[in-house]
């Protein structure tokens, strides 16, 4: 069984081949909807009946004291083919990632101490700015049996029988991003508050209550964020999905290992593409007003 080659000496056929996979293991919460080429297989069609819908055309958005806009970017990713999903995802330019991010996120607005009060922005990342990023983790396992290998740890291999085990740790670079983040929602829906249950979201979205810091694939990210907030206000949205994780990959005859333990063979999180759809069947059901174009033009 072979271990994975060291960052920087990643080359060749295999560099592609990481690319494919551990970027598309990740990229599945993190990547935005304006990548790459929207897949048309007969099952893609059948994941996303949804993006058909007809807003009704009573729905409109109503001004009140107390709101909230549930808002999502979703990349519309095709979950069931591995195949497909890890071409798909594999088609980044990394000096563009950031533009690039799939997000969740939430505008809120009330008024207090008689003031109009709005506070828009979720919850985010900061892609291995402070911390070792998830797929060098991934790698750093596989090659050296550390994920952030000190200079002396990276000349004694130490085996490492789950490489991918790094995707679920919990990192301490998360933060409250303000705003949307420089993306573009695809789409958005608004549900009057009452003055209680505004202040009841102010509580939550306190840093001095709510772990910013704190970000995990698999816990605290941005589509689980937005999901508590509507909990906090009588709304149960979903937004988990789970993929399969293979034990190893075969590459050119090469055997790459992943997992030893079954526990690492499923990956369930929360992702904006299941978080979207939940959306539009709130506002499709009267319980939410369409709000994208209010947004967009607002």
């Amino acid at each position: 069984m072979k271990h994975f080659p060291s960052p920087d000496r990643l080359s060749g056929p295999f560099a592609n081949f990481i690319k494919i996979v551990l970027v598309s293991l990740l990229s599945l919460i993190m990547l935005s909807c304006a990548a790459a080429p929207v897949p048309k297989s007969e099952l893609w069609q059948q994941q996303y009946q949804h993006l058909n819908y007809t807003i009704p055309e009573n729905n409109h958005f109503t001004r009140a004291d107390y709101y909230i806009v549930f808002l999502v970017a979703a990349r519309h990713l095709d979950y069931s083919d591995s195949h497909i999903l890890f071409e798909a995802v594999s088609n980044i330019d990394n000096k563009l990632r950031r533009s690039r991010v799939g997000h969740s996120w939430i505008y809120l607005r009330g008024i207090k101490d008689s003031q109009v009060l709005i506070m828009e922005g979720g919850q985010s990342v900061g892609f291995g700015k402070l911390e070792t990023g998830f797929i060098e983790g991934v790698v750093n396992l596989a090659n050296y049996g550390y994920a952030d290998p000190t200079a002396a740890e990276k000349q004694q291999y130490r085996y490492e029988p789950n490489p991918i085990k790094y995707l679920w740790d919990e990192r301490d670079d998360g933060f409250f991003q303000q705003g949307s983040g420089l993306l573009s929602p695809t789409f958005a829906a608004k549900v009057n508050l009452t003055k209680e249950q505004f202040e009841k979201v102010l509580i939550f979205m306190d840093p001095d209550n709510h772990s910013y810091k704190k970000f995990s694939l698999t816990g605290n990210q941005c589509s689980s964020f937005v999901a508590e907030v509507a909990e906090l206000v009588g709304i149960e949205l979903d937004h988990f999905v789970t993929i399969n994780i293979p034990p190893e990959f075969d590459v050119n005859g090469n055997k790459y290992l992943l997992w030893t333990d079954r526990q690492y063979s499923k990956l369930t999180f929360s992702t904006p593409d299941i978080l979207e759809r939940s959306l539009i069947k709130l506002v499709m059901e009267g319980r939410a007003e369409y709000a994208l174009d209010w947004y967009r033009f607002n």
